[in-house]
């Protein structure tokens, strides 16, 4: 709430699907490190990232037409924003999900879920240096917040490791 300009009031039901979405979020990082890396935590003995891709691509594709037809009522997709639609799926989400994938493969689920915890972050920065958005003393602390949060953690072994 501290990264938005609208912050008054008790939360809403945005505000409780966003933490819904986190803990589903959380409990999929978990998921794919221990795909990945397999029991061991060894990268080298984990599963193929690809296969977790696809797999998981493949669900979604099986579950959203339901949900879609659930909660928006009948598809209609056009011919003109076939070539839009297929960028989306390709570029923006199969491939930068594939990435986190391989990348994860090689991260603790603490890291992975520290370095994505400044999503929101690199969002604010985009809308001000893109769109021109105007900051608030509100989105700086809620940066500022989740920012030093990612320091204390990583930087906590360092931390302990002086103290010993």
């Amino acid at each position: 709430r501290l990264l938005t300009s609208d912050a008054s009031g008790p939360a809403g039901l945005g505000e409780c699907l966003s933490l819904l979405s986190a803990l589903f979020c959380a409990g999929q990082i978990i998921a794919i490190s221990h795909y990945a890396a397999g029991t061991t935590g060894d990268p080298r003995q984990g599963g193929d990232p690809i296969v977790l891709t696809f797999v998981e691509f493949a669900m979604v594709a099986l579950l959203s037409p339901a949900g879609a037809l659930a909660f928006e009522g009948p598809l209609v997709l056009r011919p003109e924003g076939l070539a839009e639609l297929a960028f989306v799926i390709v570029f923006c989400t199969f491939l930068c999900y594939l990435v986190q994938i391989c990348a994860q493969k090689y991260a603790r689920p603490s890291h992975a879920a520290i370095i994505m915890s400044l999503e929101s972050v690199s969002a604010l920065l985009g809308g001000v240096v893109l769109l021109g958005e105007v900051v608030t003393l509100r989105m700086a602390f809620g940066c500022a917040l989740i920012f030093s949060s990612m320091l204390l953690v990583e930087l906590e072994p360092f931390f302990n490791n002086k103290r010993k």
